[in-house]
């Protein structure tokens, strides 16, 4: 494969990272209306009925016991030194500069939306897909 393609190919993976913000918040609007909605009684009574987030916190007013695991600060503390915590720049720090240099010059800016952030991955990708050949 050469290096203009393998630049491509790295290109649109990164071009990619631009939608991880909007896909995270939209999971995280998600994980607060699942965890607060109310689950409904069920025939079956062996089924709990509430809301999630009260029937994990609070698991004895449902009959059931505290599932969770207490962890040490220590553990949690050393487990962090082999994270990989992400950086202000997504993606490689040449692809992000060339992306910036086009949105600069094109007057585009950071999507809000996901059709937004649609647009400017097809827009980065076509630019750099014909600066590439």
């Amino acid at each position: 494969m050469s290096q203009s393609r393998d630049t491509l190919i790295q290109a649109y993976f990164d071009i990619g990272l631009h939608y991880h913000d909007i896909v995270q918040d939209d999971l995280d609007r998600m994980v607060e209306v699942w965890d607060s909605h109310l689950i409904r009684p069920s025939r079956n009574d062996r089924v709990p009925h509430g809301r999630p987030n009260i029937m994990h916190s609070l698991p004895g007013l449902y009959g059931t016991r505290d599932y969770k695991c207490p962890v040490l600060l220590d553990d949690i503390e050393h487990q962090t030194q082999h994270c990989v915590f992400r950086e202000n720049i997504p993606c490689d720090s040449d692809i992000f500069e060339v992306c910036h240099d086009i949105m600069m010059e094109r007057g585009l800016d950071l999507p809000q939306t996901p059709e937004q952030c649609f647009d400017l991955y097809h827009v980065l990708r076509d630019a750099l897909h014909s600066s590439i050949d």
